[in-house]
Order: C-alpha cells, then sequence, then structure tokens
C-alpha cells in the first residue's frame, strides 16, 4: 500500500475504503472530512440528472493549497473545542 501510496495522502482501496495519511491526526481528518462531503455532493447532484461541471483549475488549485498549507486544522481545533464541551471526561 505504501507503494501505492506514495507521496499522497489518499489510497481508494476497492471494497475496503479510503486510507489516508498525514502529519497530524488534525489533517488527516480533514482529508478524510473533505472527501466524505465531495463524495455525498457528487452523489446528489448526479442523482437530479443534470450535466456536472468541472472545478477550473485555478479553484481546484487554491483547494489544494489550502489544504496543503495546514489552513484547515482550524477546524479540527474546533471540533476538539466543542467535543469538550459536551464531553468533559474527553482529553486530549
Amino acid at each position: 500500500m505504501a507503494v501505492a501510496l506514495g507521496s499522497k495522502r489518499v489510497l481508494l482501496l476497492r471494497n475496503h475504503g479510503a486510507l489516508v495519511v498525514g502529519p497530524s491526526v488534525a489533517a488527516a481528518y480533514l482529508d478524510v472530512y473533505q472527501l466524505e462531503r465531495a463524495c455525498m455532493y457528487q452523489l446528489l447532484a448526479t442523482a437530479g440528472g443534470g450535466q456536472m461541471q468541472l472545478i477550473s483549475e485555478p479553484v481546484a488549485a487554491a483547494i489544494a493549497q489550502w489544504a496543503r498549507d495546514g489552513s484547515g486544522t482550524k477546524h479540527f481545533d474546533g471540533m476538539r473545542r466543542w467535543i469538550r464541551e459536551i464531553e468533559p471526561d474527553y482529553t486530549s
């Protein structure tokens, strides 16, 4: 699997799901969350029978850079704060 993964962070395994790696739990969580959302929205969009439109290259590149530079870890930090509020026994 390591050879197939190479320098990528996500490997889709047929009949098994996704293998996601990252420099931190927050980064890996964000990749899994965004992958799940992208799949969900694609299924919802295609279910309506409409034509799919590709995201432009500049927008796709900007989103990829945002994910690579760790900007999304704020989302993970927010989830941790929320868990601490509703589950006082949670330890980080």
